[in-house]
């Protein structure tokens, strides 16, 4: 397809998009496999890594609406990726946060009850010990738990991939049927 110097809206349909950066290359494959073309792109004006990008296809496009019901899922399920990916570690790390800060407040009491009073000598040790051990102990089950929601996530980002490759390749396929019935 020809893009034409000066756009006719009545017989093209106008898609602008937001896309990361690291992104853009394998968005750009995708749209085009729904019948997009690019006709202009432009960097956010704040963010330097996001690109407006503008995209353009025939109005009469045949199975439209198929298309458009494919892409409304693969947009979903591009979004859902991005969640995973970006997911991948951020329970762990604020449950392991917390639990560290848990074990240094129970240290600091006890190390202030020993200090302050003599009378809270044996519990502040006591305190003192629980919050160091449990500290130290906490690290390794925190990286355990890390490492286990990061396969978990990382297995439902390949999923999501895999429906995205799948919705493309059906877009690619309606598009390639719609071609044959007109030659």
């Amino acid at each position: 397809m020809s893009v034409p110097k000066k756009i006719d809206y009545h017989a093209y349909d106008r898609l602008a998009v937001t896309i990361k950066t690291e992104k853009e290359d394998e968005m750009l494959k995708r749209y085009r496999s729904f019948g997009w073309e690019e006709i202009d792109r432009s960097e956010d004006d704040r963010y330097d890594d996001i690109e407006h990008i503008t995209f353009i296809r025939p109005h009469a496009v045949a199975h439209k609406d198929e298309l458009q019901y494919l892409q409304v899922n693969m947009e979903t399920e591009a979004n859902n990726n991005f969640l995973f990916e970006k997911r991948k570690t951020a329970k762990t790390i604020s449950l392991g946060t917390v639990a560290i800060m848990l074990g240094f407040i129970v240290f600091c009491c006890g190390i202030f009850l020993s200090v302050n009073s003599a009378n809270y000598l044996a519990l502040g040790i006591v305190l003192s010990l629980v919050g160091f051990i449990g500290t130290i102990a906490l690290a390794p089950l925190m990286y355990g738990m890390r490492k286990k929601q990061k396969h978990i996530f990382e297995e439902r980002a390949e999923q999501s991939k895999k429906m995205i490759e799948t919705i493309c390749a059906e877009a690619v396929r309606l598009r390639e049927e719609s071609d044959e019935v007109r030659q």
